[in-house]
């Protein structure tokens, strides 16, 4: 079956009466699933994933024939079996683009359906779920020579440093303490200076362990930047 003609059903499947892709609008009131529809029907329709002007012309008016391949060769003035190959053609090439968006539409998945969307509209901002810098040192490419199931700890270092990973860790602690905390590592506050140098040396330096930190404040004792020098509160 044609990619075009399998998107259509789709919809029409998906909300009864639909029956013509290029005839198919959507309003905000919509159920989300079909307005993630009309999209993915608004890029067929676009063109955007054909490079040359005829055949762009050629498919939308064999779409506009209603799949008539007779119809829409007598209209661009051609012969059929050059609608025949141009359809084949565009059918090959939005296959390859949309195949997986569309299953997974079928499938139920349309969170799934929408980022891969986004992904193939060059609108999605692949970084986004990631913590600032984390993976300014790794430029995305392709590898023949490495397998993902040998990549377990890659998969592990780069899960740990989402934004939704720091959201859940920060959804653990206490929101007064952490700015107390904040308070005295960043501020000036004059009060604080033994504090300040111990917790940088465990939060900036990582010299020292929360634990060794808490321990020198319960005994009343302070490290210096070096860690070897006490200093009594």
């Amino acid at each position: 079956m044609l990619i075009f003609r399998e998107v259509e059903d789709f919809i029409a499947v998906t909300r009864a009466g639909l029956t013509l892709l290029s005839t198919y609008q959507a309003d905000s009131s919509d159920d989300q699933r079909l307005v993630q529809l009309q999209r993915l029907a608004s890029y067929i329709k676009s063109m955007e994933w054909l490079k040359h002007e005829a055949a762009k012309k050629r498919i939308s008016v064999f779409l506009a024939c209603q799949y008539d391949y007779r119809l829409a060769a007598q209209k661009l003035g051609i012969q059929i079996d050059q609608m025949h190959k141009s359809i084949s053609y565009a059918n090959k090439r939005l296959s390859g683009r949309i195949r997986g968006v569309l299953t997974l539409m079928k499938e139920g998945r349309w969170a799934d359906a929408e980022l891969e969307f986004q992904r193939l509209i060059g609108s999605h901002r692949p970084f986004e779920p990631f913590i600032c810098g984390t993976v300014d040192r790794f430029k995305p490419r392709k590898s023949s020579t490495v397998n993902l199931i040998d990549c377990r700890r890659e998969i592990e270092v780069i899960a740990h440093f989402t934004k939704r990973k720091l959201e859940n860790i920060l959804s653990t602690v206490d929101g007064v303490a952490m700015s107390h905390v904040l308070h005295i590592l960043l501020s000036a506050d004059p009060r604080y200076i033994a504090e300040r140098l111990l917790l940088s040396q465990c939060i900036i330096s990582g010299e020292l362990k929360p634990e060794q930190v808490i321990g020198a404040i319960e005994t009343n004792q302070h490290y210096s930047l070096s860690g070897t020098n006490i200093v009594h509160l």
